[in-house]
């Protein structure tokens, strides 16, 4: 899946795929997002997602690279069903403050 962080207040920018193996855990990720957005997908093709919907999902990486913006091997922890757009960690509190 495509990991995105908010940048600001509404826009999103892409921050890493987390790839899915287990086959279970897929079918789960797929059932929330279909019962979410009322969309039948394919769990081999990519889908999107409609601006409006926020699905929150707690991933875990070692850091983010801050020279490509992007998750070092994300790994996918669950789906928050009771959270939404007000839980998401802006991109800023994600990398933080370089010091020069």
């Amino acid at each position: 899946m495509k990991l995105q962080a908010l940048d600001g207040i509404e826009d999103f920018i892409d921050i890493g795929v987390c790839e899915v193996s287990d086959p279970s855990e897929r079918s789960s990720i797929m059932f929330d997002i279909e019962r979410r957005t009322d969309a039948h997908t394919d769990v081999t093709e990519w889908c999107d997602i409609s601006e409006d919907v926020c699905i929150i999902v707690t991933v875990s990486s070692p850091f983010l690279d801050r020279h490509t913006d992007t998750m070092s091997e994300p790994i996918f922890i669950k789906m928050e069903n009771e959270m939404g757009i007000s839980d998401v960690t802006q991109y800023v509190d994600l990398v933080g403050v370089e010091h020069v």
